[in-house]
């Protein structure tokens, strides 16, 4: 035994929840001793070589079966190991799975009888594995077979990293010196309550067809095992009436399960910090559900029993089959012919990179994903595609698979970065029996024909009334300018936000979460608001949550029962008749805590899961949810956001945001700007092309040139600050930017304010100044006549500008003046704007206008000086230029609607 551990130790992969120290000796020490006095005419070896299997198989991961094995065989030549058996327990797991609609899988049912022998022996059971492992599905499935069987397990599931170590356990309030009960010691005190140990008579019947061991020479499933009379090691059981599980589904680390080390090991008793002390009855056990155990200490380890579920095992075809049973029909053998045509393949072309024969790099994914994952979002969306409403199919077989490929686009394709669409996009064409077709907006492609005008059928739709690949261009609607909305509410109608705005109407109407995965910048946001803008205000309510870095799962709770009412005693949801839609932003952005968990993504993976949260307040009581939808939206990890939990982002369905092309760009902001413009002099408005040009011009420049670094880490620009210059731009009036001249000059100014003013040395603003300069002249060229004024020096030309605007110039200077070219009268130095020249004057209204130079806001702001240091107290502040010109940017920052 001692050579097959440090066997073990040394051969197979090294993983957390792996313990080959001497408490995990012990166990199988004393497991053995009770296999033998339970069997004594088994030999000692094929005993021990039982329980080494037993005790040892369940927590292997999937590639260190065959090597485990191969060890055992070496140690015990000759020796077969008897396995036990549990037929009556085996069919009531059946009927479980098949009652709940689960495709029956042998190695499932197999993890069930691994964790049920477990917790045979252990009173602390892990259950560890990736996402779509089908962890829940086992712990269920046994919790119902037990009490089908007889005895009732009832199990309270919470989620320890959804609230704090003191909340968790309870901490005594240092004002008062009163004991405020935590959450788990309290739901620990109840659940050690004692229960009636008198059997009843229906339970006792129940003892009758309680599992029985059975054991057979041969290996092999339980189910071909001779009869073996002696009863289970599980009879203590039949003294009591129920058993009672706390599950803790939650992310386990150092902090909070080192205060659980006393309930694990045989002590079995939780002490809290007022020295009361709690014992953990026989009838009682302590159930992990876990990811991994990365953050667990090996003390804690090897205290508990270890069942591993590993996804492999059970795949995604299973969850395929119990959806497709329940379809129409008429439609399961085309969807089962498609699906085994395309989908297998693409699921190993995307993950493995494999094609055919061939091996190429994975595609790449905007966050992590499994091919289960992939899979319960394409059904989700053919669900939504295709809703069974009628007793019959009313579409025909070609309807149907050119809607499955749609769907197929729309989540295996989803989560996709853009370079790796167009791969996919060429997989799929070469895998499906669909003929090509040369398609435009009078003849589009038909059923049965695959669009090619387009690069992608990521560009395509499926219009399943009238039979027609249709692209999304051709139905984008005319953008209308509403110039009372702020422009961070703006929305222009574009392929993508139209693709989006799809996506989320079809996710709403079957309830699936969505999240948004894009680079800051991409309209996530804004095409979200704009979705939840348009819902019905008679069915819908809409629930806005904005995540910082120190949001916290007490914020996230205070926030969504605020926005409820209660029901009945323990239920709460939106007003009877309505639903809640919540939008969580910037969803990824909350701090990770050393031991890499998102406090109020454990909350609400424990809503979404469990549809319910614990109170937070002294009742401590379950609150159950009803009628809410989740939507979200974040950015990539990195730059201050973090990756979220797998397990919790497996239930939204992940759809990545591009950043639009140059061509998309140009028709937002062109929609945008010639929209605010339609009330300025006509040729203001026909100059719009040229600056959203300059613009794109300067900030390619802008990301090429100047990258961040170590020392300008923060020199990273996206979409957002194209957005931020066009903003500016809004803030004009007609009555003080009458000319291009004027337009272009304030062009410049939101262009140096957003990205000039973070620039952090001399040398970098004079090389965004000189491009800024080239593209100026560029678009609007002196013409030969203004020529002799370029030589004017800028004093001067300050000077003049201020006589102009006093009316002072004689007639021949104040026409040299007024004739300045567009470039030179963009290019002059200061640059001042602002909306504060009548700011001492509440009542009058505050335009946004060019303030000239700084003895114009020298007096303007001295003034100001003075009324503050009348009211506030003195303040000596010098208002020399440079000092004016930081107030101004500072003001306009603060005055931008954000």
């Amino acid at each position: 035994m001692t050579v097959l551990y440090k066997m073990a130790r040394e051969q197979l992969s090294k993983q957390y929840h792996y313990d080959w120290g001497l408490r995990s000796l012990n166990a199988v020490l004393r497991m053995a001793g009770v296999n033998k006095r339970k069997s004594p005419e088994i030999s000692e070896a094929a005993t021990l070589m039982r329980t080494l299997f037993d005790m040892n198989f369940p927590k292997f991961v999937f590639d260190d079966v065959p090597l485990f094995m191969g060890l055992i065989k070496d140690l015990f030549p000759g020796v077969d190991y008897p396995r036990v058996g549990y037929p009556d327990f085996n069919e009531a797991v059946k009927e479980v799975l098949l009652a709940d609609g689960f495709i029956i899988i042998q190695k499932q049912m197999d993890k069930v009888q691994q964790l049920y022998e477990t917790m045979m022996t252990r009173h602390s059971t892990m259950v560890v594995g990736p996402t779509g492992g089908g962890k829940t599905v086992v712990i269920n499935t046994l919790i119902k077979a037990q009490t089908n069987m007889g005895l009732p397990t009832k199990c309270t599931v919470l989620n320890p990293k959804a609230c704090s170590v003191i909340e968790l356990y309870g901490f005594l309030d240092p004002s008062t010196r009163d004991w405020v009960d935590g959450l788990f010691s309290n739901i620990f005190r109840e659940m050690n309550k004692p229960t009636d140990r008198d059997v009843s008579i229906s339970f006792r019947a129940a003892i009758d067809s309680f599992p029985r061991r059975k054991i057979h020479a041969a290996r092999g499933h339980p189910e071909e095992s001779a009869t073996d009379e002696n009863p289970t090691c599980l009879c203590t059981h039949s003294t009591f009436q129920e058993r009672r599980y706390v599950c803790f589904d939650g992310d386990v680390d150092a902090l909070w399960i080192e205060n659980m080390n006393s309930v694990m090991d045989d002590n079995k008793l939780l002490t809290l910090a007022n020295g009361e002390r709690i014992r953990l009855n026989s009838y009682c056990a302590l159930l992990f559900e876990v990811g991994d155990l990365a953050y667990a200490s090996p003390a804690t380890v090897s205290r508990a029993g270890m069942v591993y579920l590993d996804p492999k095992n059970l795949g995604y075809v299973c969850y395929w089959e119990r959806w497709l049973k329940g379809r129409y029909l008429e439609e399961q053998e085309m969807l089962q012919k498609t699906f085994s045509a395309l989908v297998p393949a693409a699921i190993d072309y995307i993950l493995e990179g494999v094609d055919g024969n061939n091996q190429e790099d994975p595609l790449e994914l905007v966050i992590r994903q499994t091919n289960l994952n992939m899979v319960v979002q394409l059904c989700q969306f053919y669900d939504a595609l295709f809703p069974m409403k009628t007793s019959a199919c009313p579409h025909e077989e070609d309807v149907v698979e050119c809607g499955f490929v749609q769907c197929v686009y729309l989540s295996l394709g989803a989560a996709l970065l853009e370079e790796s669409r167009s791969r996919f996009d060429g997989f799929v064409k070469r895998n499906l029996e669909m003929i090509a077709a040369e398609d435009t907006r009078e003849s589009p492609a038909t059923t049965g024909q695959l669009p090619t005008v387009k690069p992608t059928l990521f560009d395509y739709f499926f219009d399943i009334e009238r039979k027609q690949w249709l692209a999304w261009e051709w139905v984008i609607p005319g953008y209308v300018h509403d110039a009372t909305l702020h422009f961070s509410d703006i929305l222009v109608p574009t392929m993508d936000t139209m693709k989006i705005e799809k996506i989320l109407d079809l996710m709403n109407r079957v309830r699936r979460p969505v999240v948004l995965v894009g680079d800051p910048g991409t309209s996530k946001t804004a095409v979200i608001s704009h979705f939840l803008r348009h819902l019905n205000r008679d069915s819908f309510v809409v629930l806005n949550i904005n995540f910082s870095s120190r949001t916290s799962s007490m914020d996230v709770q205070k926030t969504i029962e605020a926005a409820v009412e209660k029901r009945t005693k323990d239920i709460f949801g939106p007003p009877v008749g309505k639903k809640l839609v919540t939008f969580i932003d910037d969803m990824n952005m909350p701090q990770v805590d050393n031991y890499g968990t998102q406090q109020p993504i454990a909350l609400l993976k424990l809503l979404l899961e469990k549809e319910g949260m614990f109170d937070r307040t002294k009742d401590l009581s379950w609150k159950k949810f009803k009628d809410m939808s989740f939507l979200a939206a974040m950015g990539r990890a990195g730059g201050g956001r973090n990756e979220v939990d797998s397990r919790f982002i497996s239930m939204f369905s992940v759809i990545n945001i591009i950043f639009p092309n140059d061509s998309t760009l140009r028709h937002i902001y062109a929609s945008i700007l010639k929209g605010h413009l339609e009330p300025f002099a006509p040729d203001l408005g026909d100059n719009a092309d040229k600056l959203i040009e300059m613009t794109l011009a300067l900030f390619k420049t802008l990301v090429t040139k100047l990258p961040p670094t170590p020392s300008k880490f923060h020199y990273i620009f996206n979409m957002k600050d194209l957005s931020r210059i066009f903003a500016g731009l809004l803030q004009i009036h007609p009555s003080f930017f009458k000319e291009t001249r004027h337009l272009v000059r304030v062009w410049r100014n939101e262009f140096a304010r957003v990205i000039c003013d973070r620039l952090i040395n001399e040398q970098d603003q004079q090389f965004m100044e000189q491009q800024l300069g080239e593209q100026i002249m560029e678009q609007f060229p002196i013409p030969r006549s203004f020529r002799h004024t370029v030589q004017m020096e800028p004093a001067q030309q300050q000077q003049q500008q201020q006589q102009l605007q006093e009316g002072r110039l004689e007639s021949r200077i104040k026409s040299a003046v007024v004739e300045l070219s567009v470039a030179q009268y963009a290019l002059r130095d200061p640059l001042l704007f602002g909306d504060y020249r009548n700011a001492v004057n509440p009542a009058e209204e505050r335009y946004y206008e060019d303030l000239l130079d700084y003895e114009a806001i020298y007096f303007l702001f001295q003034e100001i000086l003075m009324e503050y240091c009348e009211q506030r107290g003195k303040m000596n502040l010098v208002l020399f230029e440079d000092c004016l010109e930081h107030l101004t940017r500072v003001h306009r920052t603060l005055r931008m609607h954000r």
